[in-house]
């Protein structure tokens, strides 16, 4: 039987789709994590020195997505004006280098612009502008 084989995920190609709509792609995500609160009690019938510990809520981080500033592109500024801003579903996919084959998916669910960052401008410099958007979320999932 052979073994499968490994394709590795590129940390640079990233797009973003908003309730099913192909709005940006990005260069930096992060804050995809989730984490699981711990209660920790001594039950009587425990040993002195024994604590017991038990799940407890669910927490999911917010996820930054940053990228270039793309004429005509207002997708994020706009969303985070919104009064107040709509909860969407919100698709991260890791793309191949064609950028058409997802390879990794995550899905945010009830997310919202929490903080929205501009440019920074220089006129001693000659780079790429880059905006960024914060997302708070309700939950994530990994689909693929």
């Amino acid at each position: 039987m052979a073994e499968p084989s490994l394709q590795l995920v590129q940390t640079y190609r990233f797009a973003v789709l908003i309730d099913g709509i192909d709005i940006a792609h990005v260069s930096d995500v992060s804050g995809i994590d989730i984490s699981v609160e711990v209660h920790e009690y001594r039950e009587g019938t425990f040993p002195e020195n024994h604590v017991r510990k038990i799940p407890g809520l669910r927490k999911f981080g917010n996820i930054t997505l940053k990228g270039g500033v793309v004429k005509d592109n207002m997708e994020f500024f706009n969303w985070i004006t919104q009064n107040p801003p709509e909860q969407k579903n919100v698709v991260i996919e890791a793309r191949d280098a064609d950028m058409t084959t997802p390879l990794a998916t995550w899905q945010a669910e009830g997310a919202f612009p929490a903080k929205y960052t501009g440019p920074e401008f220089s006129g001693t410099k000659s780079e790429i502008t880059f905006e960024s958007l914060e997302l708070a979320i309700e939950k994530i999932a990994r689909l693929s």
